[in-house]
């Protein structure tokens, strides 16, 4: 008679813990690095287009709070966009004249692992501070600024303003070398494709016969839809519904 109340204990032990650890923030059966892991960086450039490395982690003048950053070898007036959804915790203009030289134009976002990607030499700005940004949103243009040699994109991660490596989506757990020709996913350039889905007929087609079918489309503001036939009828069909959406 004793077992099943020390099993009833043991299942009591091991619900208290779990609470414990949801109370405390820890995903269950996680680490505490979860949300770091959560954050997915991209490219700071429009889907599709590619640039070169010119300065990699601890190369050139990347050495202490600059350790880990890059310089991408974009020319004035590209559009710069957000690596990582997150709120801008400086937007700063040193040179609004936006020539070679002077003082620094720089944006900061902080994302919600708790780190922050810095994007320098800027020409302008598009945010402000504490404005909140999606993933892929124009911040600003390449320029010069800030004592640049050149027109390029500096850009860094820290987390308490101690430097951290930064993946980006594209290349997976690898770092970016010097000269590297890197292309961006950051957005889209393209409408996704639309996924057709026949769970009845081998020979379905659209807009010939068919009997199920079943169409999802992306619109507006990622909103997703769906058209559909619960047939049996061909697409259009005046026997039953064109369909419905």
């Amino acid at each position: 008679m004793r077992k099943p109340a020390l099993r009833f204990g043991i299942c009591l032990a091991v619900i208290a813990a779990a609470l414990f650890a949801r109370g405390a923030g820890l995903p269950f059966g996680g680490s505490e690095n979860s949300a770091e892991a959560a954050v997915s960086f991209k490219l700071p450039w429009k889907a599709g287009v590619t640039y070169a490395v010119n300065q990699t982690w601890n190369s050139g003048y990347h050495t202490g709070y600059n350790l880990y950053a890059y310089d991408f070898g974009m020319p004035k007036g590209a559009a710069v966009l957000t690596s990582a959804p997150g709120t801008v915790t400086k937007a700063a203009y040193g040179n609004k004249s936006g020539g070679c030289g002077g003082s620094l134009n720089e944006v900061h976002v902080t994302h919600s692992d708790g780190s922050r990607t810095v994007y320098m030499h800027l020409n302008d700005l598009s945010v402000s501070y504490n404005q909140q940004v999606v993933q892929g949103q124009l911040i600003g243009h390449v320029g010069c600024t800030g004592f640049a040699t050149g027109p390029h994109l500096h850009f860094q991660r820290d987390v308490n303003r101690a430097p951290a490596k930064v993946y980006f989506a594209e290349y997976p757990g690898q770092q970016l070398r010097v000269g590297q020709r890197v292309t961006s996913q950051n957005g889209s350039t393209s409408p996704p494709p639309t996924v057709v889905v026949d769970d009845r007929s081998v020979a379905f087609s659209l807009y010939g016969p068919s009997q199920y079918w079943l169409q999802y489309g992306i619109g507006y503001g990622s909103h997703m839809f769906a058209t559909w036939n619960n047939g049996p009828c061909s697409y259009g069909s005046s026997v039953c519904p064109y369909g419905q959406t």
